[in-house]
């Protein structure tokens, strides 16, 4: 019996008949693994194809190989990028132990009462609602320092992941990259 692999569609057939519906170029007849018992294991995406020889990628070089190192990155920046959301969204805490809602429509309101004190309309104290929704007299200084030291948390936020991200690129193995721990090092 021949067997035959086809190497566009991954498709293993053991009927040479069905090959006619691709173009022969894309089929391997009789193909010779040098290591079957893995060839099944690790899946036609990490075999190499070379006439009717396969070579089975080794974990040593599927943990180099650049197709499945690009893959491990880019997931790694994603996880990385849901991390500094959720740091993000959950809020700004203080010195003093108070979170504050750092949420467009929060930041919009800030910056909208530091323009009036930067004005010199609000001059005395306002009340402020932090994320738990308890309020807060701030004077415009405290105000503006809320302002600040938010802007500062979020820049924050960002260089830290950009530099994960940084340390991510510069990894040259697969298991290098999955062994990353992006958690640590956030504001």
């Amino acid at each position: 019996m021949t067997s035959a692999f086809n190497k566009v569609t991954l498709a293993w057939l053991d009927d040479i008949g069905i090959m006619t519906l691709t173009p022969p170029e894309q089929w391997v007849i009789n193909p010779i693994f040098d290591d079957p018992i893995r060839a099944f294991e690790v899946g036609p995406t990490s075999w190499v194809i070379s006439g009717n020889n396969i070579h089975v990628l080794t974990q040593e070089e599927l943990d180099v190989e650049p197709v499945k190192l690009q893959e491990a990155k880019e997931s790694k920046r994603a996880e990385i990028n849901e991390l500094r959301n959720f740091k993000i969204s959950s809020g700004y805490t203080d010195s003093n132990n108070i979170t504050w809602g750092n949420s467009a429509s929060d930041i919009q309101n800030l910056n909208a009462v530091c323009t009036l004190i930067a004005l010199g309309v609000v001059t005395g104290s306002q009340t402020w609602r932090d994320s738990n929704n308890i309020n807060h007299d701030l004077t415009p200084t405290e105000l503006v320092t809320l302002a600040a030291s938010i802007a500062v948390f979020v820049k924050m936020c960002y260089l830290t992941s950009w530099a994960h991200k940084e340390n991510i690129d510069a990894l040259t193995t697969v298991s290098a990259v999955l062994a990353y721990n992006y958690t640590i090092n956030w504001p």
